[in-house]
Formats: structure tokens, sequence, C-alpha cells
């Protein structure tokens, strides 16, 4: 594969960097080399193929994810309500049983 593409991504920004100058050290000589290699952190990488597949990357606010956060948080305290209100009735026999308990009531 003479003429193909490495594209060497990493989780961290600084280790992207510390790889493009140890890169460059490498193929020093051969800046054609130089040319066919791409180093990336991740984040990087994202924005770059959400923009080419999608347009402008648009990031949320602080305060509109800590809005969200609180909206997905109450969502969970009712699923986990709900969970400790409702039996889960999977045999007869149980179902049997909830429906004494609940007509004692």
């Amino acid at each position: 594969m003479p003429e193909g593409r490495v594209l060497l991504a990493t989780f961290s920004e600084p280790l992207a960097h510390a790889l493009r100058a140890s890169i460059r050290r490498l193929v020093g000589n051969e800046p054609r080399l130089l040319e066919r290699m791409e180093v990336q952190a991740m984040n990087g990488l994202g924005v770059r193929l959400y923009q080419a597949q999608i347009g402008p990357v648009k990031l949320a606010s602080r305060a509109d994810v800590d809005a969200h956060l609180r909206e997905a948080s109450k969502a969970v305290v009712s699923v986990n309500w709900w969970k400790s209100v409702v039996r889960v009735v999977s045999r007869p026999v149980d179902y049997a049983a909830a429906c004494t308990t609940a007509r004692s009531r």
C-alpha cells in the first residue's frame, strides 16, 4: 500500500501533539510520507467527521447540559418510584397473591 494513508487516533490531545512531533522526527527527510500520516485526538476527529457528514457543530452550553441532566434525573426518580409501586407478576400464582392482597386493602 505505497500510497495509503495512516490515521493514528488517541483520546488525549497532548498525546496526539507528542505523537505528531515524534512522527515528524522519524520521517524527517521524507515529506511525502509525512503528508500521508495524520494524528488526531478523538474529540477533534469526531468534530471533523461530523462537519464533513452533517455540517457545522453546535455544542450545547453548560446551562443546557445542566438543564437536560436535571430533567433526566426527574425521569429516573419517576421510574424508580414506579418500580417501587408496581409489582412484576409473571406467574399465575403471583397474580393470584397480588389480587388477594389488593382486595384485602
